[in-house]
């Protein structure tokens, strides 16, 4: 600017007066001239760019004064909230650019060819940010709508303010009131106010003031004297660090499976390396004999050897040196202590299988001999067919009438699949193609299904199949329930479950026969699938032949005493008519 200069004039014309060539210039006042626009065009924009700088002085100014009243407790709310909500600002700044921008785009392709302010890209933003600080209709209305169908237009339009407006900068609004809500309730409700503490600051400075300096220290004297004592001394960060270092252990070595060496346990080994076999004898004794100290007792003895001065910093001369070679990530440790212990664990699973293999192996054989002496010991009508010892175990446990018995049968359950109805469709492009399996569930522990088990035969693509089918099943010592199982047949893949039937066989009385619709169950089916299948079974429960012909006997009448009027129940009440 000291160097500027400005003339008086700037004739650029040659002869204003002339009749001819009107615009001739004079070349030396031109380029004289156009010095000049050059130079006031540079001093404006270093004029602007200094303002900007300046307008950017003054918003740092105001953040950082905001950053300094941190301190109080209620004044710094603003920056604690901003910074509690730094993450969640950061996120939310990703998805609203990415959301802002697409609409941006958007609009360019369907308005840009005739609407001026979405020619680009970045002038579309800046009017969208516009118009949604300050909406305006009437900027934009009529251009829009003739640049792009109005169904366009309105979904564009309506899509934005709900998606951008009601929908982002709730959500912000949504983040700013979360953290400074959780701030707010960090701060104590006795908390003082900007007005307290302005107050006792004057209070103090009047007092500093007016007070004789024998009766009261001020503040700035007292900052004086603290810092004349604290010259000469070390920080406090170097005091700490020195204090950390000197009554800190070193850490320990670490070897590989997890082992780490401290300098407790290298002096105990180079102790133990000092001393004489006898000594050495005596030691593992008393470690025998005194097994069952407790470990703070045992670490006290062992602090108690005296070490002088160069061996100690000997030895923690070497655990320094050798830690930091042997440093090892927190992570590994713990997946390298992690597969010790499943090794350690499949270790003792393997011993226990082991154990349990030659238990069963040696029961065997124990098993054997006494079948072998009890075929060779007893009666032939005493003796029975020998069992595995899981059985002999079972029969145990159920007591010793089961002992005698343990394979008979206990009587029979005639049973008629009739039909089924309203069966849920189980594929995508075909109904259903049902079949039954129909068996006897013993007791948990033994195993799911009874020996003997029928099945129906594949009714192709029917909801309501049809079967009649007769089967008899053995009712056995474990038998508890009659379980009808439908599934569907599947070509492809294994046979869909379409749900089951459980007759209690307490339920059923001997010569009793139930005509009946069951309803299926499926628990990993949806109920409304499900809840109007049935299936329709014809049930009746005989006993067993021995006892059946011990029950006939018992009701059998005396024909030699009432042969006139009971004598005919004889020939038609038999009970296998």
């Amino acid at each position: 600017v000291s160097g500027f200069e400005m003339n008086p004039a700037y004739p650029i014309l040659a002869d204003p007066s002339a009749k001819a060539r009107l615009f001739a210039t004079d070349a030396q006042n031109e380029k004289d001239y156009l010095d000049f626009m050059y130079e006031i065009q540079a001093a404006s924009d270093a004029l602007a760019s200094y303002v900007s700088v300046s307008s950017i002085c003054v918003v740092l100014f105001v953040i950082r004064v905001l950053k300094n009243l941190d301190f109080q407790a209620r004044m710094g709310l603003v920056t604690r909230t901003l910074a509690a909500a730094m993450s969640d600002l950061c996120h939310f700044a990703f998805l609203f650019f990415i959301v802002f921008f697409g609409y941006a785009m958007v609009g360019h392709l369907l308005f840009g060819h005739q609407f001026e302010w979405m020619k680009d890209p970045g002038v579309s933003c800046v009017f969208l940010f516009f118009q949604l600080v300050a909406f305006d209709p009437t900027q934009f209305w009529i251009e829009m709508t003739h640049a792009a169908p109005e169904w366009a237009f309105h979904l564009y339009l309506w899509s934005f303010l709900l998606i951008v407006f009601f929908i982002l900068f709730n959500v912000l609004l949504a983040i700013l009131i979360d953290a400074y809500a959780g701030i707010k309730a960090e701060i104590p409700e006795d908390a003082p106010g900007f007005g307290d503490e302005m107050a006792s600051v004057i209070s103090a400075r009047v007092a500093d003031l007016c007070m004789p300096a024998d009766r009261r220290v001020s503040d700035k004297r007292f900052k004086e004297l603290l810092e004349a004592h604290k010259n000469g001394l070390p920080s406090t960060d170097v005091l700490r660090d020195a204090l950390v270092t000197s009554t800190a252990p070193p850490e320990p070595i670490c070897l590989p499976g997890g082992i780490s060496v401290d300098a407790h346990v290298l002096r105990s080994l180079i102790k133990e390396k000092e001393e004489d076999a006898h000594a050495k004898e005596r030691r593992r004794s008393s470690i025998r004999v005194y097994s069952a100290l407790d470990d703070i007792q045992q670490d006290e003895q062992q602090q108690s050897v005296v070490w002088d001065g160069e061996e100690e910093e000997m030895i923690n001369d070497v655990v320094q040196r050798y830690s930091k070679l042997s440093m090892v990530d927190s992570e590994k440790l713990e997946q390298d202590t992690l597969s010790i212990l499943q090794v350690e664990h499949l270790k003792r699973e393997l011993a226990m299988y082991r154990c349990a293999q030659r238990l069963h192996d040696t029961m065997g054989h124990i098993e054997e001999s006494i079948d072998r002496l009890a075929l060779e010991h007893l009666p032939p009508e005493e003796r029975t067919v020998p069992q595995d010892f899981g059985a002999v175990q079972a029969n145990a446990q159920a007591g010793p009438a089961s002992m005698k018995a343990p394979d008979r049968v206990r009587g029979i359950v005639r049973v008629t699949v009739v039909e089924a109805r309203h069966l849920p469709s189980m594929d995508v492009l075909r109904s259903v193609d049902p079949y039954c399996l129909v068996f006897l569930t013993e007791r948990i522990g033994e195993s799911t299904t009874g020996e003997v088990t029928f099945r129906t035969e594949e009714k192709k693509a029917e909801r309501h199949p049809v079967w009649n089918a007769d089967f008899e099943l053995p009712i056995m010592r474990n038998s508890t329930a009659l379980t009808v199982a439908l599934f569907d047949k599947d070509n492809i893949s294994k046979d869909d479950l379409i749900g089951c039937v459980h007759v209690p066989l307490t339920d059923l009385e001997e010569w009793k026969h139930t005509d009946e619709w069951f309803p299926i169950l499926n628990p990993n089916m949806s109920h409304r699938r499900i809840k109007r299948s049935e299936v329709h079974l014809k049930i009746t429960r005989l006993p067993d032949a021995s006892e059946a012909s011990v029950r006939q006997e018992s009701n059998l009448p005396n024909i030699i005493e009432d042969a006139a009027g009971e004598g005919s129940r004889a020939s038609g009440g038999g009970l296998f008519d």
